[in-house]
């Protein structure tokens, strides 16, 4: 069994945000479409441990990590790479930059608003998370017994006598299922009545130590909204920090008269030597402190 969580968070079953049964948590009007996950040989040979730290080997999120140089820390197999594993599944898996398949503790993480967990070794579909946007990014540094899975789900809202409408969350996930077959949800942030929306389909968030670092537009349970680049704790999801648009460069820069905001990452920020780096929708990039 996993660790109690620590003092503030939550690690209850969420069967609404995640699955095992392979349904993917998607209504009957989605598409459906098929889909080839193809793993080579020698480029992310894992052995399952459940206890240990991201390896060499691993590929714990777009990118390959939190300055997504794309490059992992082990020399290029030699030779011709051959084929692991050809697998199908009934749901969209991710192609393009950010969206590529993640790799840890012996699993492979692919798909797009309908991630599926895969066995490294086999193919064998071990779990069906329905509700993440993208793979999760991968989160050691905690006091749990595992790693926990990071990434964006969308929650629903009251925005009117019936309901409809939604936001985002970042969520952490246990990645081992519980009685129920289910992921269990560790940690939301925001908490209830909040909403933390991202630009694009991609991951928002790159995970640095013990923190999570993501960049979005930040909606506060009294409906103000501000956007930014926030950082959380990768243990209970609390705030450790919130950068947003200095006053000096006016209201006009963060939130124009049309309502659509000017500063809003366009991707999932990249840490390297202890900054930040975030480029908004004007082309303008910015450098912050990664601890404060």
């Amino acid at each position: 069994m996993d660790e109690p969580p620590p003092p503030g968070a939550s690690d209850t079953p969420d069967t609404a945000c995640v699955d095992t049964t392979g349904s993917g948590g998607w209504t009957r009007r989605r598409a459906l479409t098929v889909g080839a996950l193809t793993l080579t040989g020698g480029c992310s040979a894992v052995t399952p441990e459940r206890t240990r730290p991201v390896s060499a080997d691993d590929w714990s999120g777009p990118g390959g990590g939190p300055a997504g140089r794309y490059a992992g820390d082990t020399d290029a197999p030699a030779g011709e790479p051959r084929r692991r594993f050809v697998t199908e599944t009934d749901g969209r898996l991710a192609v393009g930059r950010g969206r590529e398949p993640v790799v840890h503790d012996g699993r492979v993480y692919a798909g797009f608003w309908s991630v599926v967990a895969f066995d490294a070794a086999t193919g064998e579909r071990e779990a069906t998370i329905g509700q993440l946007r993208a793979p999760p990014v991968i989160a050691t540094e905690t006091p749990y017994r595992n790693a926990t899975l990071v990434g964006s789900v969308r929650v629903k809202r009251a925005t009117g006598p019936l309901g409809l409408g939604g936001r985002q969350v970042l969520v952490g996930l246990n990645p081992a299922p519980g009685l129920d077959d289910s992921l269990r949800r560790r940690w939301q942030f925001p908490g209830v009545g909040g909403g933390f929306d991202t630009y694009g389909d991609g991951p928002p968030a790159v995970v640095v130590g013990d923190r999570v670092i993501a960049g979005g537009s930040w909606t506060h349970p009294d409906g103000t909204e501000r956007a930014g680049v926030v950082a959380v704790s990768a243990a209970d999801g609390g705030l450790e920090w919130a950068y947003h648009v200095p006053e000096e460069l006016g209201e006009r820069q963060s939130d124009r008269e049309d309502g659509v905001l000017d500063w809003y990452p366009t991707t999932q920020p990249a840490v390297r030597d202890g900054t930040v780096y975030a480029a908004d929708v004007l082309g303008r990039v910015h450098a912050v402190d990664a601890e404060t």
